[in-house]
C-alpha cells in the first residue's frame, strides 16, 4: 500500500526534527509534484529552504503557502522572518501578528513580533509582548535575551546584565547570551569580563560572523587591534557580506589610527545599504570619535530620520553642535522665565553619559544662585554626586511637605535644563565652582595626606595601549617631588603593582562623594578623559588631561589648551590611534608649567 500524503509529511517532519532537511525536501517536493496546490508541503517547504538560508526561494514558497491556507501560523511565522531578512519590517509585523492572532500565546511568536516593533521605534509595544512571553515562561534562553536586548535599549544596563546572566548559568553553551554580556561589558567598562564573554561565544558558534565581530570589539577594548583586525579579516573570507564585520573593521581601522581608511570602508558599506541604520549608527560614531564635529553632524541627523528614537544619533548631535560652538541650538534661547522662588526637579537621565552629566550639573547650581529652589532625582550611582552640587540658597523645605513640593514643581531633564533656567552661553561658560565636598570627609583625607610631600597629585591612567599606561603616568611625575595618589577605583586598581610608590586612594572610594572629598584636597589632577578630572575642574582645581582631538564637547579648548568648560584643566590633544609617546613631550611641558603655576600661586 502507497503512502498517504498524512504518512509523507509526518515522515518528512521527523526528518527535520533529526536535522535531516535535505531529506524534508526531497519528500516535500515530491507531495508538491502530485498536489500542487498542498498547503501544508508548502508551508514545509518553505521552512526548508529557509533553514538552507535560500531566502528569495523561500519568499515565493512562503507567500503562496498563507495564501492556500491563511491559519497556518508557522507559515506566517517563517515569512516574517524573510521580511527581516529583507529589512521589511512592516511586512514582517502583518506577518506576525496575523500569527499571534491564531496562537496568542506562543512564546516565540511574541518575541518575534516584540524585535520588530523595537525595530520599528515602537518600544513601549515591544515591552508589552516581551514581557508577556516572560510571564508565559520565565526560565526561557530566548525570553531571558529578548528582555535584556529591551532593557539595554532603554538604558537599563544592570537589569539587562542580569537577564543575560541568568540566560547564561541556564544554557552555559548558548552563545547568544554571551555575546550580549561581552557588548555589555564593554559598553559599562569593564574590558576583561567583555572578553571572557566573547572569547565563549565564539567557542561555541566559531564560524558566526556576528560573534566574531564581538570578539573582535571586545579586542579592541583591551587593546589588542592586531588580533581583532586578523580575526575579522580572516572571518570576511568566509562572510563578505556580514554587516556586522564590516562594520568592526572600520571602527579597528580607526582604532589603528587609520582614519581615513575607516571612514572610506564604512562608506562603501553604506552606499550598498543605504537603509541598514547599523551602518549609519557605525559611520556616525566614527565621524564622532575620529574628531569630525561637522560630518559627525549631518551623519547623526540622518540616523535619526533613520532611527528617530536613537540615543544614539541624540547625544552625538549635541555633542558636535556643541564643538562647533552652537549653544543656542542645543539649547535655544528663549526669554527666561522668573526663576526666584520656582520649583524644579530634575531628572538625571541613565541615558545621558556620566561624564556630560558632571558636565551639565553646573546649570543646577547656576539655577539656583538665581533663586530656583532646585531638587534633583538621580539613580543610587549618581546621588551622592547630586548631592555635592553647590546650594547657595536652597531651602531644605519640610519632609511632610514633599508630596505639594513635587505637585507644584517642574520636571526637567538634566539636559534641557539650561533651557529652562535661560542660560545663556556666557552664564555656562563662566559658572563658578558647582561642587562641594563633604567637610568632614575632605578633612579626613587632608589629615591622611597631611606630612607627605607636596604637591599632591591625583593621577589616572588607560589600561592599555595607547596609553598613558600607569608606568607611563609614573615616569611623567617623576619630577615633581610630590605624592601621587591613585583615583582609579575599579578592576584596574590591580596595575598600581607598576607604580608601587603611589598611594592607592581608589580603595577608599566607595561613592562620588569620596571621589569629590579627596579630589578637593589635593594640588592637581592629572590623567585620561574620566570623573575624577570632570571632578576637579567642577571644583576649579588644576588639571592636565590626554584627551582625544575634537571628539568630546566638554573638552574643547583654546588655543593654549585651556579646557572651555573646565578653566582649570589644561588638555593635550590626541588623534585616533595615536600613542602615548607621540604625545608624552607635550604632556611633559604641560604639567612642568602647571606645577610652577601652582608653586607661584601657593607662595602668594
Amino acid at each position: 500500500m502507497m503512502p498517504t500524503v498524512a504518512e509523507r509529511l509526518e515522515t518528512a517532519s521527523r526528518h527535520l526534527s533529526q536535522n535531516r532537511p535535505d531529506a524534508a525536501e526531497a519528500i516535500y517536493r515530491d507531495i508538491l509534484q502530485a498536489e500542487p496546490r498542498d498547503a501544508e508541503a508548502t508551508a514545509g517547504l518553505g521552512g526548508v529552504l529557509l533553514r538552507r538560508g535560500l531566502v528569495e526561494e523561500a519568499y515565493e514558497v512562503l507567500g503562496r503557502a498563507t495564501s492556500l491556507d491563511p491559519k497556518n501560523a508557522e507559515a506566517y511565522r517563517n515569512l516574517a522572518i524573510v521580511y527581516r531578512a529583507r529589512n521589511e519590517l512592516d511586512h514582517a509585523r502583518t506577518c506576525l501578528e496575523a500569527a499571534l492572532a491564531l496562537v496568542p500565546e506562543r512564546v516565540d511568536i511574541l518575541l518575534s513580533l516584540g524585535e520588530v516593533l523595537l525595530g520599528l521605534g515602537a518600544p513601549d509595544e515591544s515591552r508589552k509582548l516581551i514581557e508577556k512571553a516572560h510571564g508565559l515562561d520565565p526560565d526561557s534562553v530566548p525570553v531571558l535575551i529578548a528582555l535584556g536586548g529591551l532593557h539595554t535599549v532603554r538604558g537599563d544596563y544592570p537589569k539587562a546584565i542580569s537577564c543575560y546572566g541568568r540566560a547564561v548559568s541556564l544554557a552555559p553553551d548558548g552563545p547568544e547570551g554571551h555575546a550580549n554580556l561581552a557588548m555589555l561589558y564593554g559598553m559599562t567598562g569593564r574590558p576583561k569580563e567583555a572578553l571572557e564573554h566573547a572569547e565563549r561565544a565564539v567557542l561555541n558558534e566559531p564560524l558566526n560572523p556576528t560573534y566574531v565581530a564581538v570578539l573582535a570589539g571586545a579586542l579592541e577594548g583591551t587593546g589588542d587591534i592586531e588580533r581583532g583586525l586578523a580575526l575579522v579579516n580572516r572571518a570576511l573570507v568566509m562572510h563578505p557580506q556580514a554587516v556586522a564585520l564590516r562594520c568592526r573593521l572600520a571602527t579597528l581601522e580607526l582604532a589603528a589610527g587609520r582614519p581615513d581608511q575607516a571612514l572610506s570602508g564604512i562608506a562603501r558599506t553604506l552606499k550598498e545599504r543605504r537603509q541598514d541604520s547599523t551602518v549609519l549608527e557605525t559611520m556616525t560614531q566614527i565621524l564622532h570619535r575620529a574628531g569630525r564635529p561637522e560630518q559627525a553632524l549631518s551623519a547623526a541627523r540622518e540616523l535619526a530620520r533613520h532611527v528617530p528614537d536613537s540615543s544614539q544619533a541624540a547625544r552625538i548631535e549635541r555633542n558636535a553642535l556643541l564643538m562647533l560652538g552652537r549653544y543656542d541650538e542645543v539649547w535655544p534661547t528663549r526669554a527666561p522665565a522668573p526663576c526666584e522662588g520656582a520649583r524644579i526637579l530634575v531628572r538625571l537621565d541613565d541615558a545621558l553619559p556620566v561624564l556630560e552629566t558632571v558636565a551639565l550639573l553646573r546649570a543646577v547650581a547656576l539655577g539656583r544662585s538665581k533663586g530656583a529652589e532646585i531638587r534633583v532625582l538621580a539613580p543610587s550611582f549618581l546621588g551622592s554626586l547630586a548631592a555635592s552640587v553647590v546650594s547657595p540658597s536652597q531651602k531644605t523645605g519640610d519632609p511632610e511637605d514633599g508630596k505639594a513640593w513635587l505637585d507644584t514643581a517642574d520636571t526637567v531633564p538634566l539636559v534641557q535644563l539650561p533651557s529652562r533656567l535661560g542660560l545663556t552661553e556666557a552664564d555656562l561658560l563662566g559658572a563658578d565652582r558647582y561642587l562641594a565636598p563633604s567637610a568632614a570627609k575632605a578633612a579626613r583625607w587632608r589629615q591622611a595626606l597631611e606630612g607627605m610631600p607636596r604637591p599632591w597629585i591625583g593621577f589616572t591612567w588607560a589600561p592599555h595601549r595607547p596609553g598613558p599606561r600607569v608606568e607611563e603616568v609614573r615616569d611623567l611625575l617623576a619630577g615633581t617631588g610630590g605624592t601621587a595618589v591613585s583615583l582609579v577605583w575599579d578592576q584596574n586598581r590591580a596595575q598600581l603593582s607598576f607604580f608601587p610608590a603611589a598611594i592607592d586612594g581608589g580603595v577608599h572610594i566607595r561613592a562620588l562623594d569620596d571621589l569629590v572629598a579627596v579630589v578637593s584636597v589635593l594640588d592637581a589632577v592629572i590623567g585620561v578623559d574620566g570623573l575624577p578630572l570632570h571632578v576637579a575642574g567642577a571644583m576649579g582645581i588644576p588639571g592636565l588631561a590626554v584627551v582625544a582631538e575634537r571628539q568630546d564637547w566638554y573638552w574643547r579648548s583654546d588655543e593654549q589648551g585651556r579646557a572651555l568648560w573646565y578653566p582649570s584643566v589644561v588638555t593635550v590633544g590626541r588623534a585616533p590611534g595615536e600613542g602615548w609617546e607621540v604625545c608624552s613631550a607635550a604632556a611633559g611641558a604641560a604639567l612642568a608649567h602647571m606645577m610652577a603655576g601652582a608653586v607661584a600661586a601657593a607662595g602668594e
